[in-house]
């Protein structure tokens, strides 16, 4: 067990809305239903910051969730109609929910910000300019992080 003041000083890194969200479309949750469940979500990261931040933890990073309709796996999934995608081949709808669930986690770390120090980073925006930049029909991208999410990488596997 870590001695009591590390706790103090660590940086609490939270990466938060993925899994929760593309498992709600794999549950056959319709939109509706997954944004009715989106304040439940942000509801147990409240509790679980409080429970770190009464455990000494002062120092927080949240990641908010990426553009979720570009990922093949959800739209192999969920087939957006021609209508539905985007310029880039992404589903608009699920990318809405997931732009819904980032504004309410942005609302929901600001207003928690009473005791601990956070730092809110915005991955949506920042990963949806990267694949309408890169998006050939040829290709793929793969995330590989180091211990930080700001420095991911982002790799094109190109298919032949």
């Amino acid at each position: 067990m870590p001695k009591q003041d590390h706790f103090s000083r660590a940086l609490y890194t939270i990466d938060i809305g993925q899994n929760d969200i593309t498992h709600s479309y794999v549950l056959n949750m319709t939109q509706v239903e997954i944004k009715l469940f989106i304040p439940s979500i942000l509801d147990k990261l409240s509790m679980t910051i409080k429970d770190i931040y009464g455990e000494g933890g002062r120092f927080f990073r949240i990641h908010n969730t990426a553009p979720l309709g570009c990922l093949h796996y959800l739209l192999d999934r969920i087939p957006p109609t021609q209508h539905q995608m985007d310029k880039t081949g992404c589903s608009h709808p699920v990318n809405e929910v997931a732009q819904f669930f980032n504004s309410r986690l942005n609302g929901n770390s600001c207003s928690a910000k009473k005791g601990p120090s956070f730092s809110y980073i915005y991955i949506c925006g920042h990963l949806s300019s990267e694949i309408q930049a890169h998006q050939p029909s040829n290709s793929i991208w793969i995330r590989t992080s180091s211990s930080s999410l700001l420095w991911e990488r982002w790799w094109q596997i190109r298919l032949r």
